[in-house]
């Protein structure tokens, strides 16, 4: 135990010292950026990886395509809900449009929870056991997070416009 306690005490410090030396004072625009950046890298990745039918959760989205809209072909919807993570990377990447960006983000979110409640045997092990896949979905509200934060800035940027 003690051994564990230590091990706490060093990285802790560890964190204090970098914090200190690095000093990050990012101003509001550079993690606006930030967090824009970081959506379009996620959300494209992703989205290319459907395009190239490459994608890890293709069997969750399979499925829940096959539960909720049978009559899309998955062969079809695939490359055309990459497509839409792609338009959304860029979407973000566009101040202007982070009304736009935030509702289809938001519309997103909501569908990409579907499994757990849809698919429980792809998502959970037991009682709030989830497996990798409903730990992928959970994970988004993270995005959810960020995208409220994004739109918070946006609107603060516009009143300070006026």
């Amino acid at each position: 135990m003690d051994k564990k306690i230590h091990i706490v005490h060093r990285a802790n410090g560890l964190l204090q010292y970098l914090h200190m030396k690095l000093n990050f004072n990012l101003t509001d625009i550079q993690t606006n950026w930030l967090q824009r950046l970081a959506l379009a890298l996620v959300y494209g990745w992703f989205g290319l990886l459907k395009i190239f039918a490459t994608s890890p959760a293709e069997s969750l989205v399979k499925d829940l395509l096959a539960q909720t809209m049978p009559f899309i072909p998955f062969p079809i919807f695939l490359p055309l809900l990459g497509a839409a993570e792609i338009l959304l990377a860029i979407v973000w990447l566009v101040p202007r449009a982070t009304k736009l960006a935030f509702v289809l983000t938001i519309t997103h979110m909501i569908m990409t929870f579907g499994p757990m409640v849809l698919l429980p045997t792809h998502t959970w092990l037991g009682l709030m056991q989830p497996t990798l896949e409903g730990q992928y979905i959970i994970k988004n509200v993270l995005i959810i997070a960020m995208v409220f934060s994004l739109l918070s800035q946006h609107r603060k940027t516009l009143k300070a416009n006026e």
